[in-house]
């Protein structure tokens, strides 16, 4: 399946919360130049601070709950006894789970089984999960 709609999310550093899709009826975008916005034909939308906020795009995986699994998510891997832990992240045109402790970069294209992993949190309002993942 082609995705007609990119699907993103968008950390705002400022206010320390995603945006919301949807606000006063129109959508989020992102434009052709990278700057986020709303769109909104009275144009009484905020202005969005382009340097405090931060694009997570969809992997197009899910998780075993169903739950859509961004850039930026810390997630659970495993099975049985072998459970391991990785932050999503998207570099060299690729979606990457980057194991901190052991180093190591996996494309998540290899993790093709979903009832595998679980998302545990993310790095903005979990970073204590970042901390455990060091140790």
């Amino acid at each position: 399946m082609i995705p007609t709609k990119l699907d993103f999310r968008v950390w705002s550093y400022y206010d320390k919360k995603y945006l919301p899709p949807e606000f006063k009826g129109s959508e989020i975008y992102i434009n052709a130049f990278g700057h986020i916005g709303y769109t909104n034909p009275k144009n009484d939308n905020p202005c969005l601070p382009q340097d405090e906020l931060e694009i997570e795009l969809f992997t197009g995986f899910k998780d075993k709950n169903l739950a859509k699994i961004y850039e930026g998510d810390i997630v659970r891997f495993g099975k049985d006894e072998e459970i391991y832990r990785f932050v999503i992240s998207f570099k060299n045109g690729c979606f990457n789970a980057i194991d901190e402790k052991e180093c190591n970069i996996i494309p998540i294209t290899l993790f093709r089984h979903s009832e595998h992993y679980t998302i545990l949190g993310n790095i903005h309002e979990n970073p204590e999960l970042l901390e455990s993942l060091e140790n």
